[in-house]
């Protein structure tokens, strides 16, 4: 069962219970259905969280290929922004709805909303203190799909907009399905308790694969091959050392391994720059590649002045020829994508602006982090986490109703409409059994070996695939049969239950 087919499945059984309890006169069950089958029809919620300064903002822009979203060397963002896609747009255009402390709205355009989330800038109409959060309607692919929540830091020094992020996980029909979660640095305690946190408002505190909807974004890697003294080598493939670091997290500790389904070590700043390079940018950087002071461009070029320049650096002077322009290049492109493109020129002297962009794209990693996040499992594996959100609640009201029912007619009705609701969960669970496996997987248990490790989540992935077909259904039981009975011989009680989940799994492909 895919996870638009368990959507489907839901609604059937969720029809089925609201006529069941609109026949036994139960309106607050027909209410909590109603409830329920519009939080499934909402669009799934991803928001990205992390510390200030972590990158956040930087990421979702190179993300989506958008400017939007301000970005800079302190801290930029302020308060929660709701990216939302312009269909759904109250205006039928680009804007920007601002939700205040007193319940009422207001619309501004994109540029007055730059200025407003941007801390580093004056509040233009006076408002910042009064704002709770930003709707962000913009025409963009990617959110057809979900919506996508930019947040301020969650140490930020102002208090309304950490306790606006944190009453965004509070709030029921806000908080978000699936987080990514960015670090600038090493991983430490306080971000595992922050995720802890975080998963417990957004999944319930005993949720049977809780983590599965989260993954950490490692970001500026390209820091650990460079320097402000040495320059950076750029031909090290900073991912390397990226990874290391994060398995290094996921060997020594559980607590990193329980909050986080995968790890992305990325530089989204290249991204960026791909996405601002001009043709005069490409021609001005690719003329300090053939000059003299190429090497020194590395180093410290942009503490130096303008004025100092012509005097120290006439070479360099006569390509920038003014402040406005080295400045401009330098916030449009950051320093760092900026040295890359001069290395970059120099060892492709022959290159084309459109190779650099996809070598720029490449080395920012953010390609790799934009296809799993929002095109392939982990968005349709989300979904499950949207399915079971919807039932909880209403599990309650059907469970308080039978709790203080009094007459015969009444238990009778609630026992049926019960036993509905339990076969709507042991569909779920049985249908999506492989997340525990894939859990398992996270976690480095070793009931299986690695080859058997390697075909479990060969399995998971197409399970959840768009294209299956009955001879590879077939090949995947048989697989797991033939390990299942294996397992069974030697007694290896955990690795059978995983296979007998995976034989579930693929049969309902």
């Amino acid at each position: 069962m895919k996870p638009e087919e368990l959507k489907l499945f839901i609604e059937r059984e969720l029809d089925a219970i609201s006529v069941k309890a609109d026949m036994a006169k139960l309106p607050s069950i027909t209410d909590a259905v109603i409830e329920a089958r519009h939080k499934l029809n909402d669009k799934l919620k991803l928001a990205v969280v992390g510390k200030t300064k972590a990158g956040k903002s930087t990421l979702l822009n190179s993300l989506l290929g958008i400017t939007e979203l301000p970005t800079g060397d302190g801290i930029v963002t302020g308060n929660v922004s709701v990216l939302i896609h312009i269909d759904n747009s109250p205006y039928n255009q680009e804007t920007v709805v601002v939700h205040l402390t007193d319940s009422s709205q207001m619309n501004v355009s994109l540029e007055q909303y730059r200025q407003l989330v941007d801390i580093s800038k004056k509040d233009p109409l006076g408002i910042r203190d009064k704002i709770v959060w930003f709707d962000v309607y913009l025409k963009h692919q990617a959110l057809l799909d979900m919506s996508i929540i930019d947040t301020p830091g969650d140490d930020s020094w102002l208090e309304y907009d950490s306790e606006n992020a944190k009453a965004l996980f509070r709030d029921k029909n806000r908080k978000p399905d699936i987080i990514a979660y960015v670090v600038r640095k090493e991983f430490g305690s306080k971000d595992i308790q922050t995720v802890q946190d975080y998963l417990a408002q957004v999944n319930g505190a005993e949720h049977r694969v809780s983590g599965l909807n989260v993954i950490a974004v490692y970001s500026c890697c390209d820091e650990l091959v460079s320097s402000d003294i040495e320059g950076c080598n750029w031909e090290l493939d900073y991912r390397i050392e990226g990874n290391r670091i994060i398995e290094n997290n996921r060997a020594k500790s559980p607590a990193f391994r329980m909050c986080f389904s995968k790890c992305f070590p990325i530089s989204a700043i290249f991204s960026m720059a791909a996405n601002s390079l001009t043709n005069d940018d490409f021609v001005l950087l690719k003329e300090i590649a053939k000059s003299s002071i190429s090497e020194y461009f590395y180093k410290d070029y942009s503490y130096i002045e303008i004025d100092d320049m012509k005097t120290m650096y006439p070479e360099l002077f006569g390509i920038f020829k003014s402040d406005i322009m080295k400045d401009n290049m330098m916030r449009r492109l950051g320093l760092d994508a900026m040295k890359y493109i001069v290395w970059w020129s120099s060892v492709h002297p022959t290159g084309t602006i459109h190779s650099l962009r996809s070598d720029l794209e490449n080395y920012s990693n953010v390609p790799m982090l934009r296809k799993y996040l929002l095109d392939e499992h982990f968005k349709k594996i989300s979904l499950f986490y949207k399915t079971t959100s919807v039932l909880p609640e209403l599990k309650k009201t059907i469970e308080s109703e039978y709790n203080t029912a009094i007459d015969l007619e009444s238990i009778a009705n609630l026992r049926t409409i019960l036993a509905m609701y339990r076969n709507i969960e042991k569909n779920i669970y049985t249908q999506y059994g492989f997340l525990s496996v894939l859990r398992d997987y996270y976690d480095c248990l070793d009931y299986f070996d690695q080859e058997d490790w390697d075909l479990a989540v060969k399995t998971i992935m197409y399970s959840i695939s768009e294209n299956s077909n009955d001879v590879e259904t077939q090949e995947f039981r048989q697989q797991w049969q033939e390990r299942m009975d294996f397992y069974n011989m030697i007694g290896n009680h955990f690795a059978v239950d995983a296979s007998q989940k995976l034989i579930n799994s693929v049969s309902s492909n």
